[in-house]
């Protein structure tokens, strides 16, 4: 996979792929490729080919114009050998980016799966190679494995799967240190005789480069405080989870700090300004995820009040209600939005009807983490039937709609509940999920939302984007969608292990590794804080919720 070139003055800057064996093909197939081109910036791809000298590439063709469309038909002659260049123009500060790059017949390979989402150091590693099609029995599939620190391994042993559409790799040691690497696969062909893309991408050995890359969300967060409780909620999140794989005090410093600050954020009432207007009790909730996670490494003076602050909030929620005395939880198991609020936190205004992200990152999450925490039966009930409700309100397709009574800009067309934010509805509601399951330790509720959820976690693998992110391309939809990553992490770990969840977490942090800028992580608050708490999933799955009494 091509990045970005390193940055120049203004001149030119080159990439070359590594030479790639073909064979003898009868063409050479298709390029394809995905681009971010800013402002002023842009690159040119063009291809060469050489025939075979006895293992190595013979002299080489003249570079093919440069690529306008993709996909586009290979330029350069049919040879045995071939590569790509990249020409990177930049303007100023601003970069232009390879997402991917294909050469061959794209619509052959599907993905490449691993075994393992983080591959350790010194452990086997399994390599399977998907395709959209059958594929010939007498062409396998030949792969180049590159270590950090090492040379290059050949991998040529394997086996067809009997329907010829998956080769697996015989297990190779990853006998390195932590880094990154690449592995590149290709050499299969149709029964047709065509050759099959030539798929490259990064491979990421150990945690390391992830925990260094959360050191630099964390530095930036730290640096970047947010005015939003439930942004600062995450950040917090991240830092507690950054001290438990690291053990560094200054971590936790900090969370102690501003969880003190939110305690004190408190009104009487029970609720907790937003920070920027109305009172959202799903903002409340993200926010108050941070004071469970403490709740381990808090003083007995620190959990006492950590206590009477949630028993407060779940007092004015379930008893006290809004300004007419009508609670926040609802009989269906929906919970209402909040309160019209001026910036400060001064209530203006009742809005008690019934909000999707409420419902899960307080009804869902808090109230089932309280259950947890104190054995009230109550706090289960709330939890559960609000995972039901979520659950209940999802389409045949597996979505799950963003629904918002006390806001609705279509009036009587309900059809904008599954336009807007389908991804942030999924990172939130799969919080809940999360946390309900994690402190509802009940076999009959657990296997239930185990099976129920599992149309959503379908539609979530169906619907990402080729470059590993979701939503639309800087969307107010994609600022949110990183919390998938927590919600699918823990369905392969605790529900049912898949293959296509690995592969699809490890395209999302190999696009925040390789190019954090076009997700603005870090750079943009919200986007930021999600990633952080996914990150510190992946290094340590569960640390984020768990039950810290067992």
């Amino acid at each position: 996979m091509l990045g970005p070139a390193p940055a120049g003055d203004g001149v030119p800057r080159e990439r070359l792929t590594a030479p790639y064996f073909c064979g003898d093909v009868p063409e050479m197939g298709r390029i394809a490729f995905d681009i971010e081109q800013p402002e002023g910036a842009r690159i040119e791809l063009a291809t060469r080919t050489a025939s075979d000298a006895g293992g190595t590439p013979g002299a080489w063709s003249r570079w093919s114009p440069p690529y306008a469309e993709s996909p586009a038909m290979i330029a350069s002659p049919r040879e045995a050998w071939i590569q790509c260049r990249a020409v990177f123009h930049d303007a100023g500060p601003r970069r232009a980016v390879v997402r991917r790059l294909a050469l061959g017949w794209p619509e052959s390979i599907e993905r490449v799966d691993m075994d393992a989402l983080v591959p350790e150091p010194g452990e086997p590693l399994e390599v399977t190679v998907r395709f959209g099609e059958a594929m010939d029995a007498c062409a396998p599939v030949m792969g180049e494995l590159v270590l950090p620190g090492r040379d290059a391994k050949a991998l040529t042993q394997g086996v067809w799967t009997s329907d010829m559409r998956s080769w697996r790799f015989e297990p190779v040691a990853v006998d390195c240190g932590e880094g990154v690497g690449e592995i590149v696969v290709g050499g299969a062909r149709t029964p047709a005789g065509y050759p099959a893309l030539h798929h490259g991408e990064v491979l990421v050995v150990g945690s390391g480069p992830l925990v260094d890359r959360l050191r630099e969300l964390a530095d930036w967060t730290m640096a970047n405080p947010h005015n939003a409780i439930f942004v600062e909620g995450y950040n917090k999140r991240t830092l507690l989870g950054l001290y438990e794989i690291t053990g560094e005090e200054g971590y936790i410093e900090d969370v102690r700090a501003w969880a003190q600050w939110l305690l004190e954020y408190q009104k009487p009432e029970g609720y907790w300004p937003t920070g920027y207007g109305d009172v959202y009790f799903a903002d409340t909730g993200s926010a108050l995820g941070l004071l469970i996670n403490f709740y381990k490494f808090a003083t007995a003076d620190e959990r006492k009040a950590i206590d009477t602050a949630l028993e407060r909030y779940a007092a004015l929620l379930l008893v006290h209600g809004d300004s007419r005395g009508r609670p926040f939880v609802h009989e269906d198991g929906s919970l209402g939005v909040g309160y019209k609020a001026e910036k400060d936190g001064t209530i203006t205004g009742d809005l008690n009807k019934p909000y999707t992200i409420a419902t899960a990152l307080t009804g869902a999450e808090i109230f089932g983490a309280m259950y947890y925490m104190t054995g009230n039966e109550r706090y289960q009930e709330v939890a559960v039937r609000a995972c039901d409700w979520l659950l209940d309100t999802m389409a045949p397709s597996g979505q799950i709609p963003y629904i918002i009574e006390d806001w609705n800009p279509g009036g009587k067309d309900k059809s904008w509940v599954w336009e807007r934010w389908p991804y942030d509805t999924s990172a939130y509601a799969g919080e809940g999920f999360v946390a309900a399951w994690t402190y509802i330790d009940e076999p009959v509720f657990r296997k239930r939302l185990g099976e129920r959820v599992k149309p959503h976690i379908e539609w979530l693998l169906r619907t990402q984007n080729d470059d590993g992110s979701w939503a639309k391309r800087g969307s107010g939809d994609q600022l949110r969608s990183h919390g998938v990553v927590n919600l699918l992490l823990w369905y392969h770990t605790e529900i049912e292990r898949d293959p296509r969840i690995v592969t699809a977490i490890r395209q999302w942090y190999l696009l925040v590794l390789e190019t954090p800028g076009y997700l603005r992580i870090p750079g943009e608050g919200i986007a930021t804080s999600l990633a952080g708490r996914a990150l510190v999933e992946i290094v340590k799955p569960g640390v984020d919720c768990y039950r810290w009494e067992e």
